[in-house]
């Protein structure tokens, strides 16, 4: 605003687009959907005993509460999980109070899987750093659909190894398209390449959105 020059962005256009995406890997996590895919390719079909399981009666703690975490909360509770929150500000706590809002400390003690949705500032630069993985419980699933930058990826990668982190779910990564070439010979993380808040129905509602707010300073 320096220059008087205005900016304008669409903030809630593609909030549902990457709701769904942290809620459809965690699923594929849960059910082994990619092992399954690959046993059936080489013509291993029928039951096999390898681990698999249901999001129901799952704690799932979401660490920043904001639009997409918020409506992510809303979509993994219908499937009757239990829900831990952890959001710094005063103002989404009392609009999501009926949510089980508790500090971080007790969220990474008590939760089956983690999701994290904040920002890429200065003070969430490593915010999921390895004081805070070696918090978790033993075999935790941890997702990350907001920013790289939010995680230090080295204690990341080595708590995968361990199996302290039992399996990840990653759509960001500190340096994209150039990611950490040992997420690829990992067989517990998930990798997708940024596409959570990116669908044609996202692309229109953030258009419609911008337009609107065009429309609101020029009328």
């Amino acid at each position: 605003m320096k220059k008087g020059i205005k900016i304008i962005n669409s903030e809630s256009g593609n909030t549902r687009a990457a709701a769904e995406l942290t809620l459809g890997i965690i699923l594929n996590i849960l059910k082994n959907i990619n092992y399954s895919d690959k046993l059936v390719r080489n013509g291993r079909f029928g039951f096999y005993d390898f681990p698999r399981s249901e999001l129901k009666d799952k704690t799932v703690g979401i660490i920043g509460f904001g639009r997409v975490g918020s409506l992510t909360g809303k979509l993994i509770r219908s499937f009757g999980s239990k829900i831990i929150s952890n959001d710094i500000k005063r103002s989404v706590r009392e609009k999501y109070r009926h949510y089980n809002f508790r500090s971080i400390e007790y969220l990474l003690k008590n939760s089956d899987i983690i999701t994290v949705h904040i920002p890429l500032n200065k003070k969430n630069e490593n915010f999921i750093d390895a004081g805070k993985i070696n918090k978790m419980r033993n075999g935790v699933i941890f997702i990350n659909t907001s920013r790289g930058g939010v995680i230090d990826e080295d204690s990341l990668i080595t708590n995968l190894k361990s199996g302290k982190i039992g399996y990840a779910g990653l759509d960001v990564f500190r340096n994209e398209p150039d990611i950490d070439k040992r997420f690829l010979k990992l067989d517990n993380v998930i990798l997708t390449n940024h596409i959570g808040g990116k669908t044609p129905e996202s692309e229109l509602k953030m258009i419609t959105e911008i337009k609107m707010k065009i429309n609101n300073i020029f009328s």
